[in-house]
């Protein structure tokens, strides 16, 4: 699957899912996006490549930290 296609799925999964405004007004971007850093983490600890994971947990890290100002 294409990154566009993917993540279009996503958007329309999560607005049926969540039913609430797209907007910054209901929704706390810094926050959910550093939620997501973390499961992307978590998730990267199954991963069998030792370099993938290092990297995903990495770059998990700095933009987590990023986001955190």
């Amino acid at each position: 699957m294409e990154f566009a296609r993917a993540l279009k799925e996503k958007f329309e999964k999560g607005k049926r899912e969540h039913n609430q405004p797209w907007d910054a007004e209901h929704i706390d971007a810094r926050k959910e996006m550093q939620d997501e850093l973390c499961d992307l983490w978590n998730y990267s600890d199954l991963l069998e490549n030792e370099d993938l994971k290092r990297e995903v947990q990495g770059w998990c890290k700095y933009m987590w930290k990023r986001l955190n100002y």
